[in-house]
This record gives structure tokens, C-alpha cells and sequence, in this order.
């Protein structure tokens, strides 16, 4: 499902791993890249885009910091947002964050 982009349907065979051993690197790393996705796929408009996306984000934090490779996730982030388009505030003040 991954290789076909379906970041939300890519994140049910990690799942099922991370129940059987909760610290599988592996999983852990795959299902917080699949959450960045799936927040990066979420439409900026409506009313709670921001909010949701938000959400996914540091739902992948989450994953990322319990594999242990939290500090390398955060630096691959900060190479993404400096990639960010300018133009939306969520965009400016994650990048804001991530650049502190």
C-alpha cells in the first residue's frame, strides 16, 4: 500500500506488528512516515485542517521518539520544512518551530 501511496491503508501491516512486539523499529519508523503522509495529504481548507494535520504530526513524533530515531526524524523534518510553501501559516509557524 505504500509503494501505491495509500498512506492510511500502509499503516494496518505495521499495526499489526507493533501488537505483537510494541518496539519493532521498523514498524515504528514505517508508521510514523505513514501518519507525516497522511497529514501531508490532508486538504488545507475547512475549518480544522490545521488541527488535523497537526494531529498526524505529532501522532508520527510519537512513533518517531519510541523507535529511538526521534532526533534523526526531527532533523529529516526540519530538511522538509524548510520545503514548506510560505503562503500557509500552518506551513510558516511549523517551520518556525522546527527551525528553533
Amino acid at each position: 500500500m505504500y509503494a501505491q501511496f495509500k498512506p492510511r491503508e500502509a499503516l494496518a501491516e505495521p499495526q499489526k506488528i507493533l501488537q505483537v512486539d510494541p518496539n519493532h523499529i521498523e514498524a515504528l519508523i514505517k508508521t510514523a512516515r505513514a501518519h507525516i503522509d497522511v497529514g501531508d495529504q490532508i486538504a488545507e481548507q475547512g475549518a480544522d485542517w490545521k488541527e488535523r494535520k497537526f494531529k498526524e504530526y505529532k501522532i508520527a513524533e510519537g512513533f518517531a521518539r519510541t523507535s529511538g530515531s526521534g532526533d534523526r526524524a526531527v532533523a529529516t523534518d526540519r530538511a522538509v520544512v524548510t520545503d514548506l510553501p510560505k503562503s500557509t501559516n500552518f506551513g510558516a509557524s511549523r517551520r518556525d518551530k522546527v527551525a528553533s
